[in-house]
């Protein structure tokens, strides 16, 4: 991934790239900003589009895609799936009041993995509580010979209403792909294809036009602007990964983990956050 960023900070920007933008100056808060782009941390505005910018806003991602599957025999246990029931192990205790996301098996993920900051092989099982906004995400390294299809719980669940049915009665394949893009709206088509195919094969991945979608990694989907820093405030601490996010609603729900606690497999302390339009 530097290597990929290295070259696009050397590479000479043809003009109307580096004036890309120009049109929205005075339609933000920061009267010179020409756009936003987003730099891992935080949605920054830039007043022109240099090549450390357009450096700082290249992010890996892995893509997530589903499509419906008829009964829940036909997704085999340790399949990767997204809603319907979950294939657990013995002895897991259900979150409270929430409801199952999706389970990805890690050995499906990890060819997608550019940077590889998942664990190679497991399940890792997300569930998240619309109630209280909080979510849960379970990695297990045992046998897969031993998950069975585990019910929800038959008592706890009122209070998630009508999702219940939407979550419990469909049930999804889950596929990957992995791609990167610059994190600035619109730039992918102004960009030379000479930069574009370098990147593209260094990485060995396409370029999306976006990276906000069902994804792990990434860039977060903020539809309010809860993530954009204006000036030269910088985080205070090191910025959360994010570690994946799905469409709820009208917008987006994102688990976070610090960087540390990833490289150390504890998604104990994973959070959650939402955005929508």
């Amino acid at each position: 991934m530097q290597k990929a960023r290295n070259y696009v900070e050397s590479f000479a920007l043809p003009a109307s790239v580096a004036e890309f933008g120009k049109e929205n100056e005075g339609n933000y808060a920061d009267k010179k900003a020409r756009g936003w782009y987003y730099d891992g941390e935080a949605s920054r505005p830039f007043h022109r589009l240099t090549a450390d910018v357009l450096a700082a806003s290249l992010h890996c991602f892995i893509a997530v895609s589903e499509s419906r599957a008829g009964e829940e025999s036909d997704l085999p246990p340790g399949a990767s799936k997204i809603k319907g029931l979950p294939h657990l192990p013995p002895g897991f205790g259900w979150p409270a009041g929430a409801l199952f996301l999706a389970q990805f098996n890690l050995e499906d993920l990890a060819p997608q993995d550019i940077q590889q900051l998942l664990p190679a092989t497991g399940m890792m099982y997300f569930f998240f509580n619309p109630n209280t906004a909080t979510g849960t995400v379970y990695y297990y390294t045992g046998a897969l010979d031993i998950l069975s299809l585990r019910p929800y719980p038959e008592s706890g669940n009122d209070s998630l209403g009508y999702f219940l049915e939407e979550y419990r009665d469909r049930r999804y394949q889950a596929t990957f792909r992995k791609k990167a893009a610059f994190c600035i709206d619109d730039i992918l088509e102004q960009l030379p294809d000479m930069l574009k195919n370098e990147v593209s094969g260094m990485l060995d991945c396409p370029l999306a036009s976006r990276a906000i979608g069902d994804n792990l990694f990434g860039q977060p989907g903020y539809w309010q602007g809860e993530n954009e820093i204006i000036g030269d405030k910088q985080m205070e601490e090191e910025a959360d990964v994010l570690l994946f996010q799905y469409e709820f609603g009208e917008g987006h729900i994102h688990f976070w983990v610090s960087a540390a606690e990833l490289e150390a497999r504890d998604f104990s302390k994973v959070w959650l956050s939402y955005s929508g339009t």
